[in-house]
């Protein structure tokens, strides 16, 4: 093994140790993103029906039948009743192995972020596998944001290993010689990610579209190479059909509950869909676009598509990988904002960007190749150093995010209760893989909360009931700061604290008996089992 060669292992070996050890280290009992805790919840939704129905569990629906005090947001009805998630079904199938562990055990759920962090470390072991230049494949490790996603309960890291294997396993030069039906089952591989990501629709779109783009504009490959490119294809669009019909059959439209739940945002205006443009490609305020994540992305991407028509030889002589990657990631990244139900840049990065992260890298990578200057080597260094404190910068903000809902939640950790009635969404989703564990409702107001308590007293023998409510001094604190901040921010955020306060007065008074436990940040009320109260 050459320099480079031991220089890329040992990249690799040490890459892995720290993702490892940080991830060890992170809070996964708790969620920076809520969504995570949505879709734990509808892996616990299965195995609660035994896997014999996806409907989303509602612990009250016995006492509850419209659903009024139900904490799960992200849910849609479909025609024939049934109240599903949002979410892809399949990944909920992967993580249920961890909901029967956590109900046999009473720990688990929080290794349910290994099915972020092993397709993690595959991507980087593909990475590895197309040898690219050290210090390329330090930015394809660090500097983006595909390792931020390793400490969340998300599908992203499934589909893009998925995608890059595929790409992978058909245009790696290992593997361009290979036979049709190894391209037809590379195609095939690449298609399994539409079961996790709708984007994957556009990735395979995206080169369908480029296999035309190249034939129309003079520059067919080989016959040899299309019929390969051909198979590529007809595996992909195998996986998709399937993926359409079974969508279609179990609920009632092609493309799934994630369209049907995002269609009121999608296509919103000429304006709103050029701010997504802008801000999936180069961010807005504390959102970062794909091109501030990987700036140097931009020479071996766009450079091309400027210089097409003049068909110089540099043009000429890429291969037929390369350039199937350069136009089918063009058409992604310009078909992806146009099509979004939102600009999809939270502090993780630009999400549904994600399918052009690790083919621009192996277009940075055959840029290098053809510029082997000591200016090209100082470029990917000045950008490799400056692209990793970024990612590093929003991970601390991550762990930050997750240590204040650690803080809210100790508050109510102690108490032992069997059922759980929240104020609002922020503090159930502060209670992090408890709100599975337990029985939890969302009551808004105080008038709901005594009815919901009236309901729960009547059909709850024997359970005690815990009502969360934020403290009303760290309340009083913190609207005495947003006084006079006439911001949307300080308004939206006004309104979450007072919507977050329970009148524990009226508790006392309608139950005499009831034990306020105040914490730092949130109160609980305990109410004693229901057999104890008329």
């Amino acid at each position: 093994m050459n320099r480079p060669g031991i220089l890329r292992y040992s990249i690799f070996a040490l890459s892995v140790i720290i993702i490892v050890f940080a991830w060890i280290g992170s809070q996964r009992q708790f969620s920076f993103n809520f969504d995570s805790q949505n879709k734990i919840y509808q892996a616990h939704s299965l195995v609660q029906n035994g896997f014999q129905s996806e409907a989303l569990v509602y612990a009250g629906q016995d006492i509850d039948s419209e659903g009024l005090f139900d904490p799960i947001p992200h849910s849609v009805v479909l025609k024939d009743g049934r109240k599903v998630g949002a979410f892809p079904l399949a990944f909920s199938f992967l993580a249920t192995p961890f909901i029967l562990i956590d109900n046999q055990f009473g720990y688990g759920l929080e290794l349910s972020a290994l099915l972020s962090l092993l397709p993690l470390l595959g991507i980087w072991a593909l990475l590895l596998y197309w040898r690219l230049p050290p210090l390329l494949l330090i930015m394809a490790f660090w500097g983006n944001f595909l390792w931020l996603q390793s400490f969340e309960f998300s599908e992203y890291l499934l589909a893009t290993f998925l995608s890059f294997l595929g790409y992978t396993l058909s245009l790696h030069e290992r593997y361009r010689q290979k036979g049709d039906f190894h391209h037809l089952l590379a195609g095939m591989i690449f298609g399994l990610a539409v079961f996790f990501r709708h984007e994957a629709i556009v990735a395979s779109a995206s080169v369908i579209g480029a296999l035309l783009f190249l034939q129309l504009s003079g520059q067919k490959p080989p016959a040899n190479q299309m019929r390969r490119a051909r198979f590529f294809v007809a595996g992909s669009i195998s996986v998709l059909f399937l993926w359409l019909t079974s969508n279609q059959l179990d609920y009632g439209h092609f493309l799934g509950p994630r369209f049907l739940a995002n269609q009121a945002t999608q296509f919103q205006g000429i304006a709103e869909t050029l701010r997504r443009y802008m801000v999936l490609y180069f961010g807005g305020g504390l959102k970062f676009g794909l091109f501030v994540f990987m700036p140097l992305l931009l020479i071996p991407l766009f450079l091309p598509v400027l210089r097409f028509f003049q068909r110089r030889g540099e043009e000429e002589g890429r291969s037929f990988s390369e350039r199937i990657t350069l136009v089918a990631t063009v058409l992604y990244l310009a078909v992806i904002p146009l099509i979004v139900p939102n600009d999809g840049a939270g502090g993780f990065g630009p999400r549904y960007l994600i399918f052009a992260v690790l083919p621009g890298f192996i277009l940075i990578k055959n840029w290098m190749e053809r510029r082997p200057s000591s200016k090209t080597k100082y470029l990917v260094l000045f950008f490799t150093v400056i692209s990793i404190p970024l990612p590093v910068l929003l991970h601390q903000v991550q762990e930050q995010g997750t240590a204040q809902q650690k803080a809210v939640y100790s508050d109510y950790a102690k108490i032992r209760a069997d059922i759980w009635i929240f104020p609002n969404q922020s503090l159930y989703y502060y209670a992090g893989l408890d709100t599975v564990r337990y029985e939890s409702y969302i009551a808004s107001t105080d008038a709901g909360l005594l009815d919901l308590t009236k309901r729960l007293h009547s059909a709850r023998d024997g359970k005690s009931i815990a009502i969360v409510t934020l403290n009303e001094q760290v309340a009083r604190s913190a609207e005495a700061n947003l006084a006079g901040k006439d911001s949307e921010l300080a308004r939206a955020t006004l309104m979450i604290i007072r919507s977050a306060q329970r009148d524990v007065a009226l508790i006392r008074k309608r139950y005499p008996d009831a034990v306020h436990i105040q914490g730092k940040q949130a109160d609980v009320i305990l109410l004693a089992p229901a057999t104890k109260r008329q």
